[in-house]
């Protein structure tokens, strides 16, 4: 079984998420890049991230997309920001054929969930979107029964 880990990380908390997933299953990371750097500061990020919501700008993604179709399984990781997953990610889905693929959101939180995060992700693509999961809590036995591998 071939497994993508695809992720979004600014402060690094998701991306040493992904990388511990992607090292257990023994997948292949993608990381998500964006053209444009976001601020330091978590409150000049939020301040940009409302910005980016407000006008429903996606920011340009830096690289090439990963070929989905060789994959059975897609993990896909975010930092939650303002309740939700950044517009990056967004953007990143959108620009994907996942029709048919099974997709396993998992995120990264200062202690806020990601209530909103489920429709925005079904809205973007037309995965078959299982339960979210927050990675801060994740263990290998809970990572198998999530993924159906045990």
């Amino acid at each position: 079984m071939k497994i993508l880990v695809a992720y979004f990380s600014k402060s690094g908390k998701t991306e040493r998420a992904a990388m511990a997933i992607a090292g257990a299953l023994d997948g292949e990371i993608y990381r998500i890049r964006t053209k444009k750097k976001y601020p330091a500061s978590f409150m000049l990020t939020v301040a940009e991230l409302r910005k980016e919501m407000k006008t429903g700008e996606k920011p340009a993604l830096a690289g090439g997309l990963p070929k989905v179709e060789q994959y059975d399984k897609i993990l896909l990781g975010f930092p939650v920001w303002a309740g939700t997953l950044p517009p990056a990610v967004v953007g990143f889905l959108e620009k994907l054929d996942l029709k048919g693929k099974d997709l396993y959101p998992f995120y990264t939180s200062r202690g806020g969930a990601a209530r909103k995060a489920e429709g925005v992700i079904e809205a973007a693509c037309e995965a078959n979107v299982h339960e979210f999961v927050n990675a801060t809590r994740l263990r290998k036995v809970k990572l198998d029964k999530w993924l159906g591998l045990e």
